[in-house]
C-alpha cells in the first residue's frame, strides 16, 4: 500500500489512467541521482512496482541539458497510439527547460531527440537570453502539465516559470503554451501571478463543476511569508480559479487545499478514475517520503476541498469494538487524573476539572488504525488521543478540536508539544465528525470528511486510540474503530 523509491526516498509524483489502471512516475533522488520511479495501481491504494525509466545522464560527453530529470507529466499522444512523458531538463548550471520521451506501453521509454521541446519566451520570462541581468538567478521552466481542449483541438501545456515583466524582481508564475502536436509549443502566456515574488512548483490544472482550477505548491520558504491564508500553515498546496483554461486564475481567501508544516504533505497532482477526480500527494512520513492515500476533490461551499473517499474503506481488515475507556494519568510520573468519562447509551461524556484535562484509551491495538467519532465540545478542547505502546514506549498524540481558538491542533506528549494546526470555524456545542487515520508514520485528520491535517508522526507498530477532554465537558457518540491492513512495497 505504501511505497518508497529505490533508496527509500520519494519526491514529486504524477499520474495517468490507462484502461482502469493508474500509472505514476516519481522522482526518487536521495544522496545520488536516480532514474524516475514507475508504479501502478487499480485502486489508488495498493501499488505495484515497475522498472525505473529515464536515468540521469552524467557522462562528460553528454550536453548539459541532459544531466538530470525532474518533475513533469504523462499524456496520450494525438494518435492515441502512445504517450508523451514530459520532464524538467536540469542542466549542470541548474537552468531548466522541458524535455520529452515517448512510450507505447508506459514501460519501454525512448528519448525524443528534438529536446528541449519547450523553453521560456525571453520576452516574458527569465531565459538564457536574459539571465545575465539577474545575478544568481536561474532559468525556471519546469513541472509541465498538459490538458487537451477538445473543442479547440489544442493541447495546453502549463509550466512554472519566472516572469521579469511584472514587478521589479523576478516573479514566480504559472505559464501556458499551446500546441497541436504536443511537440511544437507556441503562444506562451502568463495565466497566474501570485501575491508573493518567489517560485511556484508542481502546477496542476483541471475542470471541475463548471470551473477551471489551478493548484500549486507554495509557502513561506517560497518568498511568501504571509502567502498562506491560514496563520498556522507555512507550507501548502494552494488553488486558484478561472472561467477559462488560459486564466487569469485568481486565488481567493481560504484557498489552501492541503497545508501544514515542513512535515506535512506536498507535491499534489490529481487523476480521474471511475469518473471521479482524486488528489494524491507525497507524504513526509516519519521514516521516509511515501505516496499518500487518495482524497476525492470536491467543491464545498464554493471552496475546493480534499475529502475522505470511501476507497479507503478497503484498508479496513476488521472493526474493533470500542470497550471501556482506561484513564491515562495526566502526569508523566504520578498517577494523577483531571476528570472522568461516563458511559452513555451511544458513547461517552467527559467532564474535567477547570484547569485540567483527561484522556482515556480503548484496549484494542493495531499496527495501523482508523477512528471516527461525532463530538460536541463545551470545553477548551476535545478530540481523539493516539498512543503508540510497542517497545516499551508511551507515545501520545492529541487531536484537539478547540472552538475558542477556531482551530484543530495536533499535539504530542504530556507537554502538549505543538506539531501543526489548521484554522476551522468550530462552534461550541455543535456536532462535528472527527476522523483520524494512523498509517505507517503519517496521521491524517478529517473534520466532516474534509482533510485538514496530514503530518508525519512517530509510530511504534502497536497503536491504540481513545478520547480526551481539555478543561470542560464534551460528548462523544457514534464511535467507530478499525484495524487497517498495511502492505509496504519497496523496490
Amino acid at each position: 500500500m505504501k511505497t518508497k523509491g529505490l533508496d527509500g526516498t520519494m519526491h514529486d509524483a504524477w499520474y495517468i489512467e490507462k484502461d482502469g489502471t493508474v500509472h505514476a512516475y516519481h522522482l526518487q533522488q536521495g544522496d545520488k541521482m536516480l532514474p524516475l520511479g514507475h508504479i501502478s495501481s487499480d485502486d489508488l491504494i495498493n501499488w505495484r512496482h515497475h522498472k525505473s525509466i529515464l536515468p540521469p545522464l552524467t557522462d562528460d560527453s553528454i550536453p548539459d541539458d541532459y544531466y538530470e530529470k525532474w518533475t513533469g507529466c504523462t499524456f496520450s499522444l494525438p494518435d492515441k497510439e502512445g504517450y508523451a512523458i514530459y520532464y524538467t531538463m536540469l542542466a549542470k548550471d541548474h537552468n531548466q527547460s522541458i524535455g520529452m520521451a515517448v512510450t507505447n506501453d508506459l514501460e519501454t521509454v525512448s528519448e525524443y531527440n528534438g529536446k528541449p521541446v519547450l523553453k521560456p519566451d525571453p520576452k516574458l520570462f527569465l531565459a538564457r537570453e536574459n539571465i545575465e541581468k539577474y545575478p544568481g538567478a536561474i532559468v525556471d521552466c519546469r513541472d509541465m502539465l498538459v490538458v487537451y481542449l477538445e473543442e479547440e483541438e489544442l493541447y495546453y501545456g502549463y509550466f512554472a516559470a519566472s516572469a521579469h515583466c511584472i514587478r521589479e524582481c523576478p516573479v514566480g508564475v504559472v505559464a501556458a503554451a499551446r500546441s497541436k502536436d504536443m511537440i511544437n509549443w507556441e503562444d506562451q502566456s502568463i495565466v497566474f501571478v501570485p501575491e508573493q515574488n518567489g517560485v511556484i512548483e508542481v502546477p496542476d490544472v483541471f475542470f471541475l463543476e463548471d470551473k477551471w482550477y489551478l493548484t500549486f505548491l507554495s509557502g513561506a520558504n517560497y518568498a511568501g511569508r504571509a502567502v498562506c491564508s491560514d496563520d498556522y500553515v507555512n507550507s501548502c498546496t494552494m488553488y486558484a480559479v478561472s472561467e477559462s483554461p488560459l486564466g487569469p486564475f485568481v486565488a481567493g481567501n481560504g484557498n489552501i487545499l492541503i497545508g501544514g508544516t515542513a512535515m506535512s504533505g506536498y507535491s499534489c497532482r490529481s487523476v480521474e478514475l471511475d469518473s471521479k477526480r482524486y488528489v494524491l500527494h507525497v507524504d513526509r512520513a516519519f521514516g521516509g517520503n511515501q505516496v499518500s492515500l487518495p482524497k476525492e476533490l470536491k467543491v464545498s461551499n464554493g471552496k475546493l476541498r480534499a475529502m475522505y473517499t470511501p476507497l479507503l474503506e478497503k484498508l479496513r481488515s476488521k472493526p474493533l469494538a470500542p470497550d471501556e475507556l482506561k484513564l491515562i494519568p495526566n502526569s508523566f510520573a504520578w498517577q494523577t487524573y483531571g476528570g472522568a468519562f461516563t458511559k452513555t447509551a451511544d458513547g461517552f461524556s467527559a467532564k474535567t476539572n477547570d484547569c485540567d484535562y483527561q484522556a482515556g484509551i480503548f484496549s484494542q491495538s493495531a499496527k495501523a488504525l482508523e477512528m471516527d467519532v461525532a463530538i460536541k465540545v463545551n470545553a477548551f478542547g476535545a478530540g481523539i488521543v493516539l498512543r503508540g505502546c510497542a517497545g516499551g514506549k508511551n507515545l501520545l498524540h492529541f487531536i484537539s478540536v478547540e472552538p475558542q481558538k477556531q482551530r484543530i491542533i495536533l499535539l504530542k506528549g504530556h507537554l502538549f508539544e505543538y506539531l501543526c494546526a489548521r484554522e476551522y470555524p468550530f462552534i461550541s456545542g455543535h456536532e462535528y465528525r472527527l476522523r483520524v487515520i494512523a498509517v505507517d508514520g503519517v496521521l491524517e485528520v478529517y473534520v466532516n470528511d474534509e482533510l485538514l491535517i496530514q503530518h508525519g508522526a512517530e509510530m511504534t507498530g502497536e497503536e491504540q486510540a481513545g478520547l480526551f477532554c481539555d478543561r470542560g465537558t464534551a460528548e462523544f457518540t457514534g464511535i467507530n474503530l478499525y484495524d487497517l491492513e498495511i502492505k509496504n512495497f519497496n523496490y
